[in-house]
């Protein structure tokens, strides 16, 4: 682990116990003007660009979003959702990280991203850490099948969702309820049927309400373990961490889809900012049916490099008031 993460880790760490009571519980409707001025400026970042936006900010004090849609597919963010699933199974079950599972090479499909199958086309054993590993820091499709089939099932990560939104069912957004987070397809499914790839979706709420569960779940081994990876991600580095510095760490999980009939079906990125002074902020962005002449992967990723940047100034701009 390098120096500057390690520093900022162990801030996080000293933080996280005081700040453990501040919750989403808390917060309230952006009434203040410096809140209002935030969404207008996330507003008109989005506004006449070719795709549906979904964004999600929370700093312990108030909720601000921007949103085209009640739903937008995860992608790869899935694998977030399914690594905190994955934690709460080892609980349970009281398995580690340290065991392991044996890989075949029909398990590892070809028709798919997989720098593991690259670099073990024949298989192996893997401890769960790895199959994490290399589902959320290079986005591996079939480390994450593998362990939706030797770990947790695609059912059991929707129940584990669901019970975390159904515990915090409290949350409330301008008066909004959170429609929730919904699992259904494998990364296999999804690959077989580009369309399925839809049947796997979050609101604009759900998601920055897990992201605050695992922030306060991030001291416990299985979930820091997690927490670490994630602030490793290999993927994404246009977007969210982009124009944030090189002191600031983004625990972040991205997705993105294929193009399909001239739309790219999802450029997601769901981030815990931490700031080199122990503050943090949550940001999700979801970008739906970008049309790729207007709107192409360089310009979705830069939209979500501008939303974030827009939100880390505003942090720092009223971290004295």
């Amino acid at each position: 682990m390098n120096r500057l993460l390690m520093v900022a880790l162990a801030v996080f760490a000293s933080v996280v116990g005081a700040c453990a009571q501040q919750s989403m519980q808390r917060m309230s409707p952006p009434s203040t003007k410096e809140y209002s001025d935030l969404r207008d400026k996330l507003h008109d970042i989005g506004f006449g660009i070719s795709a549906e936006i979904g964004v999600a900010f929370f700093d312990s004090r108030a909720m601000v979003d921007y949103s085209d849609s009640e739903q937008y597919p995860l992608l790869s963010v899935m694998k977030f959702h399914q690594a905190l699933a994955v934690c709460d199974e080892l609980e349970k079950s009281g398995r580690t990280l340290d065991d392991s599972i044996a890989v075949s090479r029909k398990d590892l499909r070809k028709d798919t991203w997989s720098p593991m199958r690259d670099k073990y086309p024949k298989g192996g054993r893997f401890t769960i850490e790895e199959l994490l590993w290399y589902s959320l820091v290079q986005s591996d499709n079939n480390a994450c099948d593998i362990l939706f089939d030797k770990v947790t099932s695609v059912e059991k990560t929707q129940a584990f969702v669901d019970s975390v939104l159904t515990k915090d069912r409290h949350y409330v957004v301008d008066s909004v309820l959170t429609r929730g987070c919904h699992i259904a397809v494998d990364e296999k499914t999804m690959g077989g049927d580009v369309m399925r790839c839809y049947e796997n979706w979050t609101d604009n709420y759900a998601t920055i309400i897990l992201m605050d569960w695992f922030y306060k779940k991030s001291e416990k081994p299985l979930y820091s373990n997690v927490w670490q990876m994630m602030a490793k991600c290999e993927t994404g580095s246009n977007r969210i961490p982009r124009y944030l510095g090189d002191d600031v760490v983004v625990v972040h999980k991205t997705g993105t889809g294929p193009v399909v009939d001239g739309k790219i079906i999802a450029v997601n990125d769901v981030a815990c900012i931490l700031l080199p002074d122990g503050r943090y902020f949550f940001l999700t962005v979801f970008m739906r049916d970008a049309r790729i002449v207007r709107c192409p992967m360089e310009k979705c990723e830069e939209t979500i490099a501008r939303i974030a940047k827009v939100c880390i100034d505003f942090v720092n701009g009223n971290s004295q008031k």
